[in-house]
């Protein structure tokens, strides 16, 4: 897996904010009736644990992207089922 470390953004929080609800909206997201997990596979993502020597570092996750609606968002052995989640939203911000 390769990263990229980028800077902070320029954008304002209710800027994020108004954008991923406008994504969230065009990609048919409704928490009320839809996991963060099920919304991944509607976007043609998945999810894995990895359980590797070099991720027991790492407190959350990753994100490996191959096409559009083709990616992989990767999670620590280690996390909660509350922590996940937050990991799985930050990694589709990116």
């Amino acid at each position: 897996m390769s990263s990229t470390i980028l800077g902070p953004s320029p954008l304002s929080f209710t800027a994020i904010e108004k954008y991923a609800s406008q994504v969230a909206e065009r990609e048919g997201f409704d928490r009320s009736k839809m996991s963060i997990r099920d919304f991944v596979q509607n976007l043609g993502g998945r999810i894995e644990i990895l359980d590797e020597p070099d991720f027991r570092q790492l407190e959350s996750g990753s994100l490996e992207v191959f096409n559009n609606r083709d990616f992989i968002i990767y999670l620590s052995p280690f996390t909660s089922v509350l922590r996940d989640n937050f990991t799985i939203a930050h990694e589709l911000g990116h």
